[in-house]
């Protein structure tokens, strides 16, 4: 598995709300057609959050990122996102 967080900072929390449901009625959606796995956004405070894209392999991360660079271009004029992505180690759940 490979994940990729993007972390968000929105000037506020009405900004927030307004990329989340971009993020769960559009961007997510999307990308769950084009290769992604899963997608989940968590609220951190009243103004960031991160964004959890998991994925099967690098390959399919890179792809995904790479269809879509006008949204995000788009979004980081009203937005701070900061990305970090990697293969997962261990994952434990019960």
């Amino acid at each position: 598995m490979y994940l990729r967080v993007i972390q968000t900072t929105s000037p506020s929390s009405m900004m927030r709300d307004m990329l989340v449901a971009y993020l769960q009625t559009n961007f997510v959606p999307w990308a769950l057609t084009e290769g992604a796995l899963s997608g989940r956004f968590v609220n951190i405070g009243e103004n960031k959050g991160m964004l959890i894209m998991t994925f099967s392999d690098e390959a399919s991360a890179k792809k995904v990122q790479g269809l879509r660079d006008e949204d995000r271009q788009e979004i980081r004029k009203n937005h701070k996102l900061s990305r970090m992505e990697g293969g997962t180690v261990f994952f434990l759940e019960k």
